[in-house]
């Protein structure tokens, strides 16, 4: 496997508040990365930071590879009046004006990915018209376009139902299949643990990042979670 990121010793303030600090892993091709914590833990933060969307304060992030970033869905203007196909154009804005002056093969990108994500029949349609599943499956077709190996998903499960859920988990599954690697930010924790190769939990700093087998101490959850024992988190992923 390739080395696609790898993250030493980072550290990110915000309005000059340390929120996070001693952050160091790696990702590999085929990698599904599960990143979990609870709320306020620094998820957002630390995937916009290895995007490059907001500065470092201390170490270094190793970017190898292309990155497609897929933010949350309730942070799109989904009203806003644009087809399907020119929302995956504008993954190429940074290099071209508009979608407008896009070549054939930009193009035939823009249609290959929506295809891959299973809308290549709903290429000219509004944005408005599409259901809360399709709207995330779009968001990832913008993020393929560009051909990425590395894909940074910030909580593509939230608001959505079991079936549009599970048809995304094929999705990740499959594109994680082709070499792709993937950091996942999610709160379903037993599906991370059913889906994920490895879960990086993060409260601020890494509590543990390895395999969902490694990542069975109930003491761990706990402690980063701030729950009791017996609590329906812990009954939810059998660990009580």
């Amino acid at each position: 496997m390739t080395r696609l990121l790898h993250v030493d010793n980072v550290g990110v303030k915000l309005g000059g508040r340390n929120v996070l600090h001693d952050i160091s892993f790696s990702i590999e091709s085929g990698q599904l990365v599960g990143l979990i914590g609870p709320n306020g833990a620094g998820k957002t933060t630390l995937m916009r930071a290895i995007n490059g969307l907001i500065p470092t304060a201390a170490g270094t992030i190793t970017r190898n590879a292309k990155i497609g970033y897929v933010p949350q869905s309730r942070l799109i203007e989904w009203d806003y009046p644009m087809s399907l196909e020119q929302l995956v154009a504008t993954s190429f804005i940074p290099t071209q004006r508009w979608y407008s002056r896009l070549g054939k093969k930009e193009w035939q990108a823009v249609y290959q990915a929506l295809d891959t994500v299973g809308l290549a029949h709903y290429s000219d349609r509004t944005l408005a018209e599409l259901s809360g599943g399709q709207k995330q499956r779009l968001l990832v077709a913008r993020a393929l376009v560009t051909q990425p190996s590395l894909l940074l998903l910030d909580e593509p499960f939230t608001g959505l139902d079991h079936p549009n859920q599970d048809s995304l988990t094929e999705l990740f599954t499959s594109l994680a299949n082709t070499g792709v690697g993937i950091l996942m930010s999610t709160h379903d924790l037993p599906g991370a643990v059913d889906m994920c190769s490895q879960l990086l939990m993060v409260n601020r700093t890494v509590r543990a990042y390895g395999t969902p087998a490694d990542l069975r101490d109930p003491h761990l959850w706990m402690e980063t979670y701030g729950v009791r024992e017996h609590s329906p988190l812990l009954k939810s992923l059998g660990l009580a």
